[in-house]
């Protein structure tokens, strides 16, 4: 009804993208938005069958009571226990216990490492049709995958000597894409190459030199330091 009166109590608002226009033509149609600080926040009771809240208004700068005739409150999401998928398959999780994207510009659906996806309440607080955007977006990426009969490797992976693997783990631990594990039968570092991207981190850490990566072995690099020392 254009005679009904909204108050809209906030904390923080943030209207991104074509979002603002709802926000914009809301306050053209009257809807009074006012904010709070988390030290004073909004107390609602009920007296003698009366709705009462009190809220202090930062631009007026004084306490404000309310009568009105519903109250509807805007409860927060908090994710899922998560961890223990996480561990199995080595995500990553936000600050906030989310799945952790791998760029929040261009790779809102994706892991760090090809193969893995999440949408939904999965990654974060969504509406639903932005849930239902970013399952599509999953969806179409996995596709992608699966089309594929081979996955080609990074051409910078890496090499492991058996002879010096002392099977210590470490290159496991360091390696951000999840493409190291150790053989339990044989206790020798193994590398799955179509999830390896050649950053190196496994070879920085090796403490026997039995993981080189492709074209960044230590006689190449100490080569290559020699001719620019020149």
């Amino acid at each position: 009804s254009p005679e009904t009166k909204i108050t809209v109590l906030y904390r923080d608002l943030r209207a991104y993208g074509l979002f603002e226009d709802y926000y914009r033509q809301a306050r053209e149609l009257g809807v009074l938005f006012s904010t709070y600080e988390v030290e004073r926040k909004p107390e609602a009771a009920i007296s003698e069958s009366k709705l009462t809240l009190k809220y202090y208004d930062q631009v007026l700068h004084k306490d404000i009571s309310l009568n009105p005739d519903l109250l509807i409150l805007s409860t927060g999401i908090v994710p899922g226990d998560f961890t223990e998928l996480a561990e199995i398959f080595s995500l990553p999780l936000d600050d906030y216990g989310f799945f952790a994207e791998a760029n929040s510009k261009a790779a809102l659906v994706d892991f760090v490492g090809e193969g893995r996806y999440h949408c939904g309440l999965a990654s974060a607080p969504l509406h639903i049709k932005e849930t239902l955007v970013r399952s599509r977006a999953a969806a179409s990426r996995a596709a992608t995958v699966l089309a594929r009969k081979q996955i080609p490797a990074d051409k910078s992976t890496v090499m492991v000597s058996t002879r010096l693997c002392s099977g210590c783990g470490l290159c496991v631990d360091a390696c951000p894409y999840g493409a190291r594990e150790i053989n339990l039968s044989s206790m020798i570092a193994e590398i799955h190459s179509e999830l390896c991207h050649g950053c190196g981190s496994c070879a920085a850490v090796c403490p026997n030199g039995a993981t080189q990566q492709i074209g960044f072995d230590k006689g190449q690099m100490m080569a290559v330091t020699s001719e620019l020392m020149r």
